[in-house]
Order: C-alpha cells, then sequence, then structure tokens
C-alpha cells in the first residue's frame, strides 16, 4: 500500500534535488529510485490548488519538507494534476523531472508538451504517465533512463563536483537556518523558510566525511540555536540528535582543538548532556596538562549554554561527572556556578566536594571565597567536636544551611553521625529539628533508626542548649530503650548544672 505523505515528501525532494543540485547525478539518481520504487506499489495522483497539494485526494500539511516548493513549482507549470499509473517507466519519470527542472518559458505549455492530453486549457492541464508493463528492478530502471538521457557521471570529477553542490547546499541550508532564528515569516506578508530536516543529517555526515568542517559547524551551530527559540520548527532537536548520533561526536571533540572551530563546537557540546560534559572535561584536562591553548579557554568561558552543562551536571547523581563538572568549573573560571557548586559542597562523596573547593578557589570572586571560607569553619567544627561555633548570627545560620544540606544527602548512617555535633554547637532552628528528628526512633513507614545515630542526635541536643532541644531530651526520657533513656538523663543533667 503505498503512504500517500512519504510519496509526496520523495517527489517534491526529487524535484528540488533535480532543480538545485544542478550535475550531482549520484543524488538525482538515488531520488528517481525512490520515486520508481514507490509508483510500483500502486497508482497515485497528485493535484494542486491555489492553497494545497493533494495525493489521491488527501492534503498533504504545507509544513512537511519542501511540499510549499513543489506546490509552487507546479502551479508555476500551469498543472493542476499529475496521474501516474502503476508501473509508470523510469525515463518518463526522468523526463517529467528535468522538465520541471526548468522555468516554464512564456508560452508554459511548451515545457510540459510531451505530457499533455487533449485541448485542455493550459491552466487546467493534465500530465499523465503510463505503465510500463512488466518492470526492471529500479535501479537497472533509472540507470538506463539516465545513460538514454545522455546523463552519465564524470568520472574524473565526480567527487569535486559532489563536494561543491554539498558545500552550496549546505550554505543554503544554513542562510534559512539563520532566517528562522532571526524570525523571518513570524510577520504579516512574509514567507517563512523552510529547512529539509529530513535530508539534512544526510547532509551533514556526507559533509564531515568531505571534509567540509566549517559550514558542517554552521549548520550545526546555527540548528542548536534554532531548537533553543521560543518557535522552533518539529524535528529539530531529533534532527540534531540523529546528525551527532554515531561518531560524529567525537569528530566534533577533535575540531575542537582548532581555535577557528570552538566556538561552534562548544554551542553543540553543551546540548549534548553527560557526553557533552565528558567531551568538555577532556578538552579542559589536555588545555591543562599541555599547557597551550589558553586561547580556547576564553572561547569556551563565553559560550552561554556552559552554565547550564555545569548546572545540570553538578545536579547529576553521578559523582563522576558531578567531579568533572566541577573541575571545568573552576578552570573557566564561571563565576555564574558559583552557586551551584555552593550546592554541590553537600555531594556525599569527598572527591566531588574537594573538586568542588578547588574550583571555588580558583574563580577566587568574593562570593566564592565566602563559600570557601565557610567550608573551612565547618571542617574546624567537625575536627574539634563541635566545640568552635561561629558567634556572628548570619554566620551560624549559613554554616547550619550546609551542614543541613549535608546530613540530608549522605546516606551512610556511620558518615551522617559526624555532623550531629556540629549541628548542635551551632543551634539554629533548623539544625535542632534535624537533630530531633534523628533522635527519635522512627516508625513502621521509615524504619526505625540505629541506636548509635540515635546516641549521637542526642549528643547534638546537648550541645544547642535551647527550649527546643529541652523538650525532646525529656521526652525521650520515656524512650523504650534504656540506653536512650540513659543519654537523654545525663544530657539534661548536665545542662541543669
Amino acid at each position: 500500500m503505498l503512504n500517500r505523505t512519504h510519496f509526496a515528501i520523495t517527489l517534491a525532494r526529487a524535484v528540488d534535488v533535480f532543480r538545485n543540485a544542478g550535475g550531482d547525478v549520484h543524488a538525482q539518481k538515488m531520488l528517481l529510485r525512490a520515486l520508481h520504487a514507490l509508483t510500483g506499489l500502486d497508482a497515485v495522483s497528485v493535484g494542486v490548488d491555489e492553497q494545497n497539494l493533494t495525493v489521491d485526494g488527501v492534503v498533504i500539511p504545507r509544513t512537511l519538507p519542501l511540499i510549499s516548493q513543489l506546490r509552487e513549482v507546479l502551479a508555476r507549470h500551469s498543472v493542476k494534476r499529475l496521474s501516474i499509473d502503476r508501473g509508470a517507466r523510469a525515463a518518463d519519470l526522468l523526463a517529467f523531472l528535468r522538465a520541471v527542472s526548468s522555468e516554464p518559458t512564456e508560452r508554459s505549455e511548451d515545457t510540459l508538451a510531451g505530457f499533455s492530453e487533449g485541448e485542455a486549457e493550459v491552466t487546467l492541464r493534465t500530465i499523465h504517465l503510463n505503465s510500463e508493463g512488466e518492470r526492471e528492478r529500479s535501479s537497472v530502471a533509472v540507470n538506463a533512463a539516465f545513460e538514454s538521457a545522455g546523463l552519465m557521471e564524470p568520472p574524473a570529477v565526480k567527487q569535486g563536483l559532489a563536494e561543491e553542490m554539498l558545500r552550496k547546499e549546505l550554505e543554503a541550508q544554513a542562510a534559512r537556518i539563520r532566517e528562522l532564528v532571526a524570525g523571518r515569516g513570524e510577520r504579516a506578508g512574509e514567507t517563512r523558510p523552510e529547512i529539509d530536516l529530513i535530508r539534512l543529517p544526510r547532509q551533514i555526515k556526507r559533509g564531515f566525511s568531505y571534509g567540509l568542517n566549517d559550514i558542517v559547524l554552521k549548520v550545526l551551530h546555527g540548528l542548536v540555536k534554532l531548537e533553543a527559540s521560543e518557535k522552533s520548527p518539529e524535528g529539530v532537536a531529533h534532527a540534531i540528535d540523529e546528525i551527532l548520533d554515531g561518531g560524529n561526536l567525537l569528530r566534533l571533540v577533535h575540531l575542537a582543538y582548532k581555535p577557528e572551530f570552538i566556538g561552534d563546537v562548544m554551542a553543540v557540546l553543551c546540548r549534548s548532556g553527560e557526553f557533552g560534559m565528558d567531551a568538555v572535561y577532556q578538552l579542559v584536562e589536555e588545555i591543562e596538562r599541555s599547557g597551550t591553548g589558553k586561547e580556547l579557554i576564553l572561547v569556551m568561558r563565553e559560550e552561554p549554554g556552559v552554565v547550564d552543562l555545569i548546572r545540570g551536571s553538578l545536579e547529576s547523581s553521578d559523582q563522576a561527572l558531578a567531579r568533572k563538572a566541577a573541575v571545568v568549573a573552576g578552570a573557566l573560571r564561571i563565576e555564574e556556578s558559583v552557586d551551584d557548586l555552593r550546592h554541590a559542597l553537600s555531594f556525599p562523596d569527598t572527591g566531588v566536594r574537594a573538586s568542588v573547593a578547588t574550583s571555588l578557589e580558583m574563580i577566587g570572586s568574593p562570593e566564592a571565597m565566602e563559600i570557601l571560607d565557610r567550608v573551612r569553619r565547618i571542617q574546624l567544627l567537625l575536627e574539634g567536636g563541635g566545640e568552635l561555633a561561629p558567634q556572628d548570627t548570619r554566620e551560624r545560620q549559613a554554616i547550619s544551611d550546609e551542614l543541613v544540606r549535608l546530613v540530608e544527602r549522605e546516606r551512610s548512617a556511620d558518615k551522617r553521625v559526624e555532623y550531629f555535633r556540629a549541628l548542635g554547637s551551632v543551634g539554629t532552628p533548623d539544625a535542632i529539628r534535624v537533630l530531633i528528628r534523628h533522635a527519635m526512633p522512627g516508625g513502621r513507614f521509615f524504619g526505625k533508626r540505629p541506636v548509635t545515630q540515635r546516641l549521637e542526635a542526642i549528643e547534638g541536643l546537648r550541645l544547642a542548649r535551647s527550649p527546643a532541644a529541652r523538650g525532646a531530651l525529656e521526652e525521650l526520657l520515656h524512650d523504650r530503650n534504656r540506653e536512650i533513656q540513659q543519654r537523654a538523663r545525663g544530657a539534661l543533667d548536665e545542662l541543669e548544672a
């Protein structure tokens, strides 16, 4: 069964290639083979009116790639209906595509005269392609048709010609993308440019293989900007993902070492998630190790998407990814990432926290140094058993917030209790609420808490010396566990002494 939408897109692409691809015989053959194969499935009728293109009476959406252009081309040639029998000859299909690839003359009926029927008016012309009876394979039939028409590929200049045509196609795509990013077509009376998102991934991959890196990167960078715009066409994100599938992302990483490409490469890597962060990290590490390419760091820092890339990676539960993000933030001196680094200080892994502290020191902004100083104070609190709490109220609250985050993210009960004495020494309401929760026995839904953890939380409540802490200790006097009762009694006796 013939898929009408697929046929319309294939016909549109074939007409576009015959009109715009010049001597790219390889591309013309490929699309003619596809069209020849589709017409072997069923007869088809293409209709053209003032607004729409139809296939077998079904309206084809104008938003699909190249459909609007196909309708305009057929209308300029005064074609109202194109009827193709099942099994139409490849030679007739080729002749038709060549005819519509040229602009109509003043006597429009001359252009497609070989396909006209009867004495119908030019504006009502019907083109009819007859069946060829028993069919050859599409590849054989298409090759024979091209030979008969004298359209053979010049063997000596085939690749050079293909490269030239591909560059022109990519430049045209890049120009359309720039117009879309700039908002062309959103105002009344403007025609919205269309990009062929079906062909584009294959064009990009061929561009990489031909070494057309400059224009390929311009197209990719444009697509990333278009994806981020408010009125991005449907399918842009999928096209980028398809382009970057396989080895193309690795090719980008290798191109990043060239100053003329680094800006475009960074824009693409910053929307590539985990792989993008890994690639940026490797690039930064290589620059730091070699001591060369410092100018690349300046360009990388200016890429707007790098802040979001770092933020997303720091919020990941993947320790290795978070550590790489911290290293990149420090190496690039990204001041906008200071707040994200502050949150990452509560990461359970000590390696991540160490990388974050190093990055804050490398950034060196006043805010970064204030956070780093707070980290050192917390470390002194932990090493001093909670006896060295700061006197300043604002500082107490800031340290309390950091400690609460550390406790909440820590999965190991043994490591969690290390923070309880420090929480008690700062004694803020938030710190005391955390201590009370961990001092209580727990329940059926959240599980019973280990006795050793509860005992350490009681020690934190003793250091807090607040009415809320005292009330919690009094409640624990009635706990079912005798050891908890005794520890709570000892803490209260010390508070009353």
